[in-house]
């Protein structure tokens, strides 16, 4: 696992029901229900929000968010994936 700990602003949390889709070679993709984060990340002074994925068994996670107050500054860690030509950051914790 690579960690990766970014300060943020939290701004929500949502749940994602699971479904299908239809791929253009046709092929038939399914996906599991998952949290959705949303959150501010500060670049260069400038407030970009952000949304990220976590799968739905991160209950622990998904407890401490919703105990936050919206616009708490929290310290989110994240996996980085990395594949062939990508990457994909997963909330995993948050930092003290």
């Amino acid at each position: 696992m690579n960690l990766l700990e970014m300060d943020v602003i939290f701004k929500g949390l949502s749940k994602r029901e699971g479904g299908e889709f239809t791929n253009e070679r046709g092929q038939k993709v399914t996906y599991d229900d998952s949290y959705v984060l949303k959150f501010d990340e500060d670049i260069n002074g400038e407030a970009f929000e952000r949304r990220l994925k976590f799968p739905i068994t991160n209950k622990e996670l998904a407890k401490k968010l919703k105990d936050l107050q919206t616009y708490s500054r929290i310290k989110l860690i994240c996996d980085v994936q990395l594949y062939t030509s990508s990457a994909k950051l997963v909330p995993v914790d948050l930092g003290e």
